[in-house]
C-alpha cells in the first residue's frame, strides 16, 4: 500500500491536506522542523523539493511516522 508523508508548510499544504481527506486517503503530515531534525544526520546540504521527498519517502520507509488523524467531514465543513 503507498504511503503519503508531507511537510505542512502553511497554506500550500493545506489543499494536499483536504484532497487526501476528501478521498479519505492516510497520511503522515510532518512538521518541518520535525523533518528537518529526523533527517540531520542525511548529508542534505542541497535543499530542492526534490530531495526533500526523497528524504521524507526514507524516513517513512526506515522509521515509519504515526498516520495523521482524519477530521469527520461535517467538522471540516464547520471549519
Amino acid at each position: 500500500k503507498p504511503q503519503i508523508i508531507f511537510e505542512a508548510t502553511g497554506v500550500y499544504s493545506r489543499r494536499l491536506q483536504a484532497f487526501l481527506d476528501m478521498h479519505e486517503l492516510r497520511y503522515v503530515m510532518m512538521n518541518p522542523l520535525e523533518a528537518k531534525r529526523k533527517t540531520k544526520d542525511d548529508p542534505h546540504q542541497n535543499k530542492t523539493d526534490k530531495l526533500d521527498a526523497l528524504y521524507l519517502a526514507k524516513l517513512q520507509s526506515e522509521h515509519p511516522q504515526r498516520l495523521a488523524y482524519v477530521q469527520s467531514k461535517e467538522y471540516q465543513e464547520l471549519m
